[in-house]
């Protein structure tokens, strides 16, 4: 999405993309220099897939050739000329990245429920989404760094992930409804930074970033809490449930209580729906 070179924000000439060489554009005061007409850095992107070809970038490099491919690996290869005012040291690079695509059953028009372009089984067909469900779903299908769990164990049409998603996606109006001023504050940001979040914003999503040295179930329990959502094991398959408003499935009334009861729910002071942090700039 972006790249910052010694936490300033880097302009480039265009959008990142596969397996393409690209240079700092000459509005850029910091990396580019104008006396002699030069970018000062050459970025080349490999989004990771499987039958991805050598950097031609690294290539220049003694002892890196066609065959070193990093296949399934995403990397940032990055060339810098040396520049005395520009680098007083190695530069220190950071990026603003997406994750992984992943297989949204909403999207296909194969199965109940769902419409578009999008097959279980075609990682091509795919799409980033930050919604945790789908997120957790391809987490506990990927033979490689997640579960490995095959189709026979979900409904044939996901549904129940449909419904999961769908909640997670549901728009709601935070602070009563008007726009959010949000000053972001980190890498590539000045104290002035500000972004205006619309009226509407996604119920819930998720920017995991998944540890596989971790056990497995340490993984899906961050997606679960990350989700407010259930995973269970029933009838022989993996359902989700997220926590939403819903219809009762059964009324009770006075009729079917045989003794006393005794209900202890937590005091409503102890809970809370929303959190409004205050980010505060040391440059203040």
């Amino acid at each position: 999405e972006s790249l910052y070179v010694n936490d300033k924000s880097v302009e480039l000439s265009g959008a990142m993309s596969d397996n393409a060489q690209i240079t700092v554009r000459d509005s850029d005061q910091n990396f580019y220099d104008t006396e002699n007409s030069q970018s000062l850095i050459t970025v080349e992107a490999h989004f990771g897939t499987d039958t991805q070809s050598s950097s031609s970038l690294l290539q220049e490099v003694e002892g890196w050739s066609t065959i070193h491919k990093l296949s399934g690996l995403a990397y940032l290869a990055l060339r810098f000329e040396w520049n005395a005012d520009k680098f007083g040291s190695i530069p220190n690079v950071q990026a603003l990245v997406k994750g992984r695509k992943v297989y949204n059953p909403n999207l296909d028009g194969t199965l109940t429920g769902g419409s578009g372009s999008h097959r279980k089984d075609t990682s091509s067909t795919w799409a980033y989404s930050d919604n945790p469900i789908l997120q957790l779903l391809d987490y506990l299908r990927n033979d490689r760094f997640g579960m490995g769990i095959t189709d026979t164990y979900f409904d044939s049409n996901f549904a129940d992930w449909q419904t999961a998603t769908d909640v997670c996606d549901t728009q709601i109006q935070p602070l009563g409804g008007t726009d959010l001023i949000a000053h972001i504050f980190g890498v590539g940001y000045t104290a002035n930074d500000e972004r205006t979040i619309t009226n509407t914003i996604d119920l819930m999503n998720s920017h995991t970033v998944v540890d596989t040295a971790k056990k497995a179930i340490d993984n899906v329990k961050d997606f679960v809490r990350g989700s407010r959502s259930y995973l269970n094991f029933s009838g022989g398959k993996y359902n989700i449930l997220v926590e939403t408003t819903g219809s009762a499935s059964i009324t009770l009334t006075e009729d079917n209580i045989l003794g006393g009861i005794n209900v202890i729910s937590k005091n409503k002071n102890s809970r809370y729906n929303r959190v409004i942090v205050n980010f505060i700039s040391p440059d203040k």
